[in-house]
């Protein structure tokens, strides 16, 4: 039986204490503990804490990722509002999974008391190490990302570039398509008042013939110039006619056209690109970093597993003093 006479109360500092509160042990029986629990305690605490700072900072980048503003790959988008939003989401999920991880590290307790561990304590013990696994993938996954960022913003710009050249090419089929048959309405009419203004220059021409004597019927000013200059002012009358008729129509044709070049450049500079950005997400993200780095996301899980599962393996064998 151990006395306080052999492990008598010792004075620690604040940093230990708060190390044992993150392990969820209990301070009055640590301070008359052996010297080897308490660093014990104080080492599974330093763990349970590490975890939930690297939460906080996965969970700020996976939030600014997923939610913050979107642009092409490697561009700065950043803004101060969001990095603050992002820092508060990153230490609200720091704390859920750093009070989560000390729940699952202080409800193991000692196990069967011995140092090894047994069917029935790793059975015991399951469920809170599928916990632990899918903590790892919520810390692991979010750290790899910023560890790669760099290679995954050069293979996503490639992506959103293709996509923005389909976008683009799929726009100018369709605005071509669109103006063809305006500018087709619009030749129509055009073409239509290209033949009467020909019958009018003709008409003029063969008066200006008749006044000069070149048409062989005389010179000068006569019944048959009258006629001329007649049939000359009607179809100038019939041209003038045709354009206050059509005046509207070829006024309003030809802004549709500009409009659809309008909508057409928008479309281009705006619309498409609006598309392109959102491929800037947290699963394409993850999808190319499992492309290009596999390996390394698989490392990184086992390393936050290894230290979110580290704890309950300890706690399940400690051996109870005799």
């Amino acid at each position: 039986m151990i006395t306080q006479q052999e492990y008598p109360t010792q004075k620690v500092n604040f940093i230990t204490r708060f190390l044992w509160w993150c392990a969820g042990a209990d301070q009055f029986f640590l301070m008359r503990s052996p010297a080897q629990d308490r660093v014990k305690y104080a080492g599974i605490g330093g763990i349970v804490f590490s975890t939930g700072i690297l939460a906080t900072f996965a969970g700020g980048f996976a939030f600014n990722t997923a939610f913050g503003p979107k642009g092409m790959a490697g561009d700065d988008v950043s803004s101060m509002g969001w990095m603050v939003g992002s820092a508060v989401f990153g230490l609200c999920w720091g704390a859920l999974i750093f009070n989560l991880d000390r729940f699952i590290v202080s409800s193991t307790g000692k196990g069967d008391g011995t140092d090894s561990i047994t069917l029935k304590e790793f059975g015991q013990a399951i469920p809170r190490l599928l916990i632990a696994l899918i903590l790892g993938i919520t810390i692991s996954k979010p750290l790899e990302l910023k560890i790669i960022e760099t290679e995954i913003n050069v293979e996503l710009r490639k992506k959103q570039q293709e996509k923005l050249d389909e976008f683009n090419k799929n726009t100018y089929a369709k605005f071509k398509e669109q103006i063809s048959l305006i500018d087709a309405d619009i030749k129509k009419l055009e073409d239509d008042r290209n033949v009467l203004v020909q019958r009018q220059k003709e008409a003029e021409q063969e008066y200006i013939d008749q006044m000069q004597g070149r048409s062989g019927q005389g010179v000068g000013y006569g019944p048959r110039s009258k006629q001329l200059e007649m049939l000359k002012n009607e179809k100038q009358k019939e041209i003038d006619q045709y354009d206050t008729k059509n005046k509207n129509t070829l006024d309003r044709l030809k802004a549709d056209r500009e409009k659809k070049l309008s909508e057409q450049d928008h479309e281009l500079n705006v619309e498409n690109e609006k598309r392109v950005v959102k491929l800037d997400g947290l699963l394409e993200r993850i999808r190319i970093a499992i492309e290009i780095g596999y390996w390394l996301g698989w490392t990184l899980y086992l390393i936050v597993v290894s230290i979110l599962v580290g704890p309950i393996y300890v706690m399940m064998m400690t051996k109870l003093p005799q």
